[in-house]
């Protein structure tokens, strides 16, 4: 893995869309639902339920099913586009939080920090799964968050990412 920095010149700078609702990013390049379906949907009763503000999500290539959650009215979908559109677009649709929840796994630790270095491009501060490999990559609380895979632990973060 190259430990290489974002230029600061490669920063968005966001505009964000209201101050009203928290704007959550999550995105899978191969559209897998897997990793958001059993870190994440777990904690959205509780998670509307702790937040201040409403929350809507924004998903990029992938597709949750959130008819039965309580943000099945809140929800944006992205189809695939080149990664230059998909630049602008994560940088330029207010994105409050950026999530990359990964279950652990010997082909995950394999993964390289991708999320990191878009969601960070994108000026976008983000949670992050607390295993390989962003375990040892992300500084926690310093360049990013890092969760326990708990429902409890990604409930906790979320609503301290959003104050």
């Amino acid at each position: 893995m190259l430990h290489t920095a974002v230029d600061e010149k490669e920063i968005i700078s966001t505009e964000h869309q209201s101050d009203d609702v928290i704007n959550i990013a999550y995105y899978a390049s191969d559209g897998v639902n897997q990793n958001f379906e059993q870190i994440i949907k777990p904690t959205l009763t509780g998670l509307a339920k702790v937040m201040k503000k409403p929350v809507h999500w924004h998903f990029f290539t992938t597709h949750p099913d959130m008819s039965d959650t309580p943000y099945s009215e809140s929800v944006t979908y992205y189809s695939s586009m080149p990664i230059d559109e998909f630049r602008e677009k994560l940088g330029g649709t207010g994105i409050d939080i950026g999530i990359a929840p990964l279950i652990e796994s010997e082909f995950n630790a394999g993964k390289y920090v991708n999320k990191f270095f878009e969601f960070s491009r994108a000026g976008i501060p983000a949670i992050y799964s607390n295993v390989r490999p962003y375990a040892g990559f992300v500084v926690d609380g310093v360049d990013g968050i890092l969760a326990d895979n708990t429902s409890e632990a990604w409930l906790k973060e979320i609503g301290r990412a959003h104050v």
